[in-house]
This record gives C-alpha cells, structure tokens and sequence, in this order.
C-alpha cells in the first residue's frame, strides 16, 4: 500500500512537471510568436521607407543631371511627376538614368510605380505639395499651393495598410500625426493609408528654391 502511495505521488508530481513545462513551453511559444510578429512588421517598414527614401534619390539625381524636376502629369493636376522619365531616354540633356530598377505603371495614379508589396493598391508616386500644416484627415487642393511662407516640398508616396502607415509614422516622426511632421497620411475607406514622405524642397518656375 505504501508502494502504491509512492507511486501515485510520483504520477502526480510528474503530471504537474508536465503541465508546468507545457505551461512555459506554451509562454515561450506566444513570446517568440509576437517577437517573430514584430520582427516582420518592422521590416516591412524598413523596406518602405526605403523604398521611399530611393524613390526621392532618383528624382534628385535626375534633377542634377538634367538641371530641371520632372514634367508634371496633367491628369493629376500637375501635382504628380511623371516617373516615366526616371526609367525612360525622353531624349532630354544630361538623362543618364535609369535612375531606379522597376519599372513605371502604364495606369493610375498617373506614372507612378506598382505596389510591391501590395499590389491591389497604388505604388510610388512623386508629388508636389505645400509643407504647411495639412487639413484635418487627407490633403486638399489648397495643400498643393507654394507660396514664399507655404514652401512646396517633393513627396513620396504610396499606399500601405493603416497598421503598417501608423507604424511608418512612428519610425519617421517618433508619433503618430496625419497632418504634421515629415510623414504625412490620410486613412482611406478601404483599409489602407495613402503615405507621404517629405525629401526635398521643390523648385520655382525659374528652377530657385521656393
């Protein structure tokens, strides 16, 4: 009987080991599993920001060689740049590109790149806009006005999910801000953020800085 005592105690204390190391097993697994998580996460915020930051390095190359920004798309109310030019011999003095290793969209938003992590959404883009404090949630058509107290900016921009956006806002501004800063962002209807990156400052008609 005293056996048998043993013996059950031992089965309990090794099924208490048991649960107690699937316990911890099961802790670590959900701590790596958010680690992993946050891990991804932050690389694919490197690798948009980057992708940002060489979208803006291309354009200013061209400008160097060329002596001039590139030409304005009209269907976008001349407030985008045509990225064609960035990959394209358009013949123009001093092009000595390519200035970036993918390739232009054919469609909308107008020359701008596709999306390469996202590719139901809009890509890159190069646009001009005021660097003065934005409307309440997205840009307005007064947000694209340059003035001598207004400073227009080059801007990258493309579409990220609104997580991803926030988390791109933190790592560029150190908070999260829609309107301010040098990452601005509207959250559009459809679960993604449109992200602007601020680069450089635009040029006049005369090719001076505002």
């Amino acid at each position: 009987t005293r056996g048998a005592g043993i013996q059950s105690n031992r089965a309990a204390m090794f099924g208490l080991d048991a649960r107690i190391a699937l316990a911890i097993f099961g802790a670590l697994s959900l701590i790596s599993g958010a680690a992993l998580y946050s891990a991804i996460q932050q690389a694919k915020v490197t690798a948009i920001i980057t992708d940002l930051n060489e979208l803006g390095k291309a354009f200013e190359q061209y400008l160097l060689d060329t002596g001039a920004e590139l030409p304005r798309n009209a269907a976008s109310g001349l407030t985008i740049f045509d990225a064609t030019y960035l990959t394209t011999d358009n013949s123009i003095d001093g092009w000595n590109g390519p200035y970036i290793s993918y390739a232009p969209r054919s469609s909308a938003p107008e020359k701008g790149f596709a999306n390469p992590y996202y590719p139901d959404t809009y890509g890159p883009a190069l646009r001009l806009m005021s660097n003065k404090e934005w409307g309440t949630s997205k840009f307005t058509a007064t947000d694209t006005n340059c003035s001598g107290t207004d400073r227009c900016f080059i801007w990258s921009q493309t579409y990220v999910p609104d997580a991803l956006a926030e988390a791109i806002d933190i790592e560029i501004d150190g908070a999260i801000g829609l309107t301010t800063g040098n990452l601005r962002r509207y959250n559009a209807a459809d679960g993604y953020s449109a992200v602007y990156l601020k680069y450089m400052p635009a040029l006049k008609n005369d090719n001076t800085v505002y």
